[in-house]
Parts: C-alpha cells; structure tokens; sequence
C-alpha cells in the first residue's frame, strides 16, 4: 500500500510541476491559418498551412548547401519560399478509401 501511495504522490507532484517546467505560450500569440490545398499529391486530401506567431519561434539555420530547402509540391505549400521560418508549418490530411470532408 505504502508503494501505490508514494507512487501517486509522485504522479502528482510531476503533473503539478508540468506548467512551470514547460513554460507558458505567449499571450500575445496566435495561430492563423495561411492558406489551404485539396490538390495534393501521395494521397493527401488536404494541406493547410498554419503561422504561429508566438516570438518564441526563431529562425531555423538550413545548411547551405541546399539539403534542407524545400522542394516540389512542398514549396508551392510554403508559398514558393524555399527556406520558410521555422513558425510557418503545414498539416496533413488524409481520409478513409470513401470518406469525404
């Protein structure tokens, strides 16, 4: 009994000390939505492509020779900017053979 006790003060004191270790968003942040896609390649149904404007984003560093740079289909969902900040990010979605959104 003791074991199941000590084991949930501690479960407890993890969750309790979760907000404080993770930090908190911005007030000042949002998450608009950019754009949307339906003609999507590789069986996606649709991309959307989102900004979070929390200041805590920085900048990605892409190598320079180009390995990191957006490509394809991906750079037309990135607004043809090959090297976009590391806020700008885009969701997939997929649906079941049948299924409409």
């Amino acid at each position: 009994m003791k074991q199941w006790a000590l084991v949930l003060l501690l479960f407890v004191m993890f969750v309790r000390g979760m907000p404080e270790f993770l930090g908190t968003a911005s007030a000042n942040a949002s998450l608009p939505l950019e754009a949307t896609y339906t003609s999507v390649v590789n069986g996606w149904v649709k991309v959307e492509r989102w900004k979070d404007s929390d200041p805590n984003f920085l900048a990605e560093d892409y190598p320079p020779d180009g390995r990191g740079d957006q490509t394809g289909q991906r750079l037309t969902f990135f607004d043809n900017v090959a090297r976009p900040h590391s806020s700008r990010f885009f969701t997939l979605l997929r649906t079941g053979l049948g299924y409409e959104l």
